[in-house]
């Protein structure tokens, strides 16, 4: 095995020197701006403008890095390991006791509605966090052929990643930082082979397992500097000739957010990344570290071609645990801008945050793993926080869509946004209301019957008590508003959204002028609009359908009534029926389907080839420890009134947010096709047809956002 940099093709060494020439320049003229009076600004990382406040950076304090590459603090080298006693990476073994999440194989015909599909997978693959689809259908246009030949012109810079664990305190992160270099996709691969070949003296994959350890260990005690990694490339390397089977096909990513189920497909501007997919070039141990997608979004990502990448995920409901750990076990203080998981969140968001799973399974955070491969997708599920890395050159592409369920926690990133004073990328109340109007016209155009092969009933239900929640906040804001003074005014339905110039919701529905503040202010803010000194001469905004919405409002609060009704019923006996069949379930790592999906056609085959006692007490302690979560959800907020308003419906949607579980995973057989590479390393291989407390306590960080007088107690 060759270690070093001695290894690196003289391109990459010739980029590292070229950096360092700059970063010299860059200190010289940091030195001449502070002379002059005007001292230089922090760099920030790379990423586009649309996605700054999310992207590949960590917050640096300007007297600690006033030049120089990102992560250069006080003149260290970002590169150079060092070890970290946080972090324990003595032993290995860890890696064995994290158990694999669930793999579906759908039929031609499951395959043809992937939001369909994804729902009716959901009720268990959403415990995991993360699930795998295998494709029954190839892509007949390899990504290489794609990139090449259908867009000839196709080029893409690269960022650097140093391959090292950091103290993550203020005089030691990592950050990821623009190579200045641009590849065409067939360069970057013979750059990837290359080093790939020489560390290892081989052209063959090499088993997960063992790429796993070299990862880890490479990353904590190995000589290897960096690594380039292309993520965040605009583009697509789905064909769009019309013989392609997958490019054809709903799950082709670049129409994937807009497909009939997607909520996505109501926003009226795409956005690169989120709404249009983009591709991830990658290379031996390129990595993406720990972050949970923007707004709480799903996300779905296929492996064109090349090595394999193994992935790590963390159940939702296990978020907060999650940063919990990472604000007390990887972030020293110093870093931290405020208390507890929120201001782990707001590091967390620079997505440079790499840490070894061990530190979370120490602290009982459950972890799953996936080693997807090509013609295989990768589903993260609404706040899944997930790590992963590359086991060579290899091309995927990824985009983030949501369905109506995601609702309630999209309300909660909207709130965290907010109090991090983060532009959002999405006005999630426009789309909310918008996605509410677009139900009701379905209530009233079909066959109420028939509603559900529409719209799923969780979906639904998220909806309308959101959308409930929503409504009866706004009315009570701007009835207080109107008895202190302020005048009423409505604007049309064609006026554009406004974001609170506080906080930067956006104000879809009402926002609020005044004579000392000329910008628009949303109805969240009580302390400032009761200091306010204006009264009589503020004016407040309102839609001029609001009697529209209050009517649609109405509508669905009985709905919403009548679906709790029904399901207190059917919980019960689903719970006898769980009570009297538990003991009857075969040792074969399977879990029973109480939801009565229709997954159990993909069959269930154990995860460990046997092995499957761990399996079965980790899902019967994950089901366990969520019914503990949702009835001390419920009973703060059955138990919390405030004035004339009650939070009772605040746990209705998040109900919905989390789902009953099993295990799925099936064994395919692979098969070769044409990458478009000269090279023969990683050929494509496709398959076959074939806010600060433990789980319990997040409902007490999110009524503690809504501390506010009697008329803010329902807001969203």
């Amino acid at each position: 095995m060759v270690e070093g940099r001695s290894y690196l093709p003289a391109e990459v060494r010739s980029g590292l020197e070229t950096l360092k020439q700059r970063r010299l320049e860059r200190m010289r003229l940091s030195a001449q701006n502070e002379e002059g009076g005007n001292p230089a600004l922090a760099a920030r990382s790379g990423g586009d403008a649309l996605r700054s406040p999310t992207n590949c950076r960590v917050r640096l304090h300007p007297d600690n890095n006033t030049g120089g590459l990102p992560g250069d603090v006080q003149g260290k080298n970002p590169f150079a390991k060092r070890k970290v006693e946080k972090f324990d990476m003595s032993n290995l073994e860890w890696i064995n006791k994290i158990p694999e999440c669930p793999v579906y194989c759908p039929t031609k015909v499951e395959f043809e509605d992937p939001i369909a599909y994804i729902q009716m997978i959901s009720p268990e693959a959403a415990k995991y966090g993360i699930c795998k689809i295998v494709s029954p259908v190839c892509a007949s246009v390899p990504a290489g052929v794609v990139l090449m030949k259908e867009q000839p012109s196709f080029k893409f810079m690269t960022r650097v990643q140093p391959l090292r664990l950091a103290e993550w305190a203020e005089d030691d992160t990592v950050t990821f930082f623009m190579s200045g270099r641009k590849y065409t996709f067939r360069d970057y691969e013979k750059m990837a082979n290359k080093v790939f070949s020489k560390r290892y003296s081989s052209s063959s994959c090499l088993p997960g397992r063992y790429v796993e350890e070299e990862f880890w260990r490479e990353i904590a005690f190995g000589k290897m500097d960096f690594v380039e990694y292309a993520c965040d490339v605009d583009g697509s390397a789905f064909s769009s000739s019309p013989h392609d089977q997958l490019g054809k096909s709903n799950w082709n990513l670049k129409n994937f957010s807009r497909l009939p189920g997607s909520v996505l497909r109501l926003l009226q501007t795409p956005i690169p990344g989120v709404t249009d997919p983009m591709l991830y070039i990658g290379m031996l141990f390129s990595m993406f570290a720990w972050h949970v997608e923007d707004h709480y979004l799903y996300s779905i990502n296929y492996h064109h071609c090349g090595a394999s990448k193994t992935w790590y995920g963390i159940p939702g409901d296990a978020a907060p645990g999650f940063e919990r750990v990472a604000s007390q076990y990887v972030y020293n203080k110093d870093i931290l801008i405020g208390d507890g998981e929120d201001a782990a969140f707001d590091v967390l968001l620079g997505k440079t945050t790499m840490f070894p799973p061990n530190v979370l399974l120490d602290h009982n955070v459950p972890v799953y793993k996936a080693v997807q491969r090509p013609g295989e997708f990768v589903i993260t599920f609404p706040r899944s926080y997930h790590a992963g890395f590359s086991h060579g050159f290899n091309c995927g592409e990824a985009v983030n869509f949501a369905v109506g369920d995601w609702f309630p926690l999209g309300s909660l990133a909207s709130k965290r946004y907010a109090l991090l004073n983060r532009t959002p990328l999405l006005a999630h109340e426009e789309l909310l209301c918008r996605s509410a109007m677009l139900l009701s016209q379905k209530l009233l155009n079909c066959d109420p019957r028939s509603l559900d092969k529409l719209e799923h009933p969780c979906s639904q239900y998220s909806v309308k008590s959101c959308f409930v929640r929503l409504i009866k906040f706004q009315r009570r804001a701007r009835d207080l508003l109107a008895k202190m003074g302020s005048e009423i005014c409505y604007k049309p339905k064609t006026s554009p959204n406004l974001s609170c110039s506080i906080c930067r919701r956006g104000c879809y529905i009402t926002h609020v002028l005044c004579g000392c503040n000329f910008d628009p202010v949303c109805l969240h803010h009580e302390q400032e609009l009761r200091s306010c000194p204006c009264k009589s001469s503020r004016v407040v905004y309102v839609r001029e359908d609001i009697l529209e919405l209050e009517a649609l409002s109405r509508k669905f609060e009985h709905d919403v009534y009548l679906y709790k009704e029904r399901s207190s019923i059917r919980s019960c006996k689903e719970a006898e029926i769980s009570d009297a069949n538990v003991e009857h379930v075969p040792n074969l790592g399977i879990t029973l389907d109480f939801a009565n999906s229709k997954a159990g056609s993909s069959g269930f085959i154990t995860v460990d080839g046997g092995n499957s006692s761990s399996a079965v007490s980790i899902l019967t302690s994950s089901a366990h420890h969520e019914a503990l979560m949702h009835s001390e959800a419920r009973a703060i907020n059955t138990s919390v009134t405030k004035g004339t308003c009650t939070t009772d419906e605040s746990s209705s949607g998040m109900d919905c947010a989390c789902n009953e579980h099993g295990s799925c995973n099936a064994s395919v057989m692979e098969c070769s096709d044409d990458s478009g590479s000269e090279n023969e390393i990683f050929r494509v291989k496709r398959r076959s047809t074939l806010f600060d407390k433990p789980t319990s306590e997040t409902k007490t960080s999110t009524l503690s956002e809504q501390q506010w007088p009697p008329f803010f107690d329902c807001a969203m």
